[in-house]
């Protein structure tokens, strides 16, 4: 995703957050008495990417439904129902 370096050896995260992505020798300088160290083995990696988001009107619509799929007598659907008007 970096056109100037569209291949690296390295990658140092810090806190869950990449803080370098280069050679071997620049990642070097990131090294602590803690760190762990992963060797991918030529593999490629790619970070995680998270999209979090939501549809707000689908969830509100979601929490509208009652859910009767588990049930399996009228009494668990009574109580379904009960704890939805509550």
């Amino acid at each position: 995703m970096n056109d100037d370096k569209p291949t690296a050896q390295a990658i140092a995260i810090k806190n869950g957050k990449i803080v370098a992505i280069g050679s071997n020798e620049e990642i070097s300088k990131y090294k602590g008495e803690t760190t762990e160290e992963l060797d991918a083995k030529n593999n490629f990696v790619s970070p995680g990417l998270i999209d979090g988001h939501a549809h707000f009107s689908s969830l509100g619509n979601s929490l509208m439904q009652l859910k009767l799929m588990p049930t399996k007598n009228w009494s668990e659907i009574i109580e379904v129902v009960k704890n939805k008007v509550k």
